[in-house]
């Protein structure tokens, strides 16, 4: 449960607002680069089990593999996800609830 002045969520790869929802989402890439993806410029997300998480915003879609990836799905669905976070080193010890290991950005 959370405290009224803490209501933020912080995990290892994500961090949730689940007091609020939030205008954008932050992608932060294992090298250091950051996308900023507006939720109102998101046309569509995909999840599959064996493909992972699939944001389809416009023309781009930004795909992040790994492990419990319903979880993020689900939270990304309600707008409250501040920041999503790409594994630094791909190794998955499985001491998080979920576990990024890569984020793709492409042109569709």
């Amino acid at each position: 449960m959370l405290k009224n002045d803490e209501p933020k969520i912080t995990r290892k790869y994500f961090a949730i607002d689940e007091a609020h929802k939030t205008a954008s989402v932050k992608i932060m890439f294992k090298g250091g680069n950051r996308l900023y993806q507006p939720y109102i410029g998101i046309s569509y997300m995909d999840y599959d089990a064996d493909k992972g998480l699939t944001i389809h915003a416009g023309k781009r879609a930004i795909n992040i593999e790994g492990r419990n990836l319903e979880i993020l799905a689900d939270h990304m669905s309600n707008q409250n996800v501040d920041w999503i976070a790409e594994s630094k080193t791909k190794h998955d010890n499985h001491k998080t609830e979920i576990f990024i290991s890569k984020i793709t950005f492409y042109s569709e």
